[in-house]
């Protein structure tokens, strides 16, 4: 699935959590970066010229969601960003914040391989068909 030059970003405050996240997005062969929780994730987009993003909607990171999407950096927005969060208000909150993709807690690791591979082969339009179309699965 993926050839080792695409990298994405594991952004986790949990040292294990993240990286289990990252082992899981490897074993596809994408390239897997992980994140020290103080890091400004916006920055570290753009400085790794991310293709993609795996963001825990924990405390703060809907903002550094927010701000990769506000960022000046053409990373900010051709990066996907795949969101994990606690349930469907989280959701509603990631897809607003402008997620490529968002999985509710718990999910198998093939659910996660499968929301970074599909984000990764959508282009513009479809990010931003997929991104209404989650608003509307969780106004549902």
């Amino acid at each position: 699935m993926g050839d080792n030059g695409t990298t994405i970003l594991v952004a986790n405050p949990d040292s294990q959590v993240q990286e289990l996240l990252a082992r899981v997005v490897e074993t596809v062969g994408l390239s897997a970066v992980r994140l020290d929780a103080a890091v400004d994730i916006a920055q570290a987009v753009a400085v790794n010229a991310a293709d993609g993003l795996i963001l825990d909607l924990g405390a703060g990171n809907l903002e550094a969601l927010q701000a990769v999407r506000a960022s000046p950096e053409p990373a900010g927005l051709t990066s996907v960003v795949v969101v994990i969060g606690t349930g469907p208000a989280g959701g509603r909150l990631a897809w607003q914040a402008g997620a490529d993709a968002f999985l509710i807690r718990p999910f198998h690791a093939r659910d996660l391989q499968a929301a970074v591979t599909n984000a990764l082969a959508l282009d513009p339009a479809g990010r931003a068909a997929r991104r209404a179309a989650g608003l509307a699965e969780l106004a549902s």
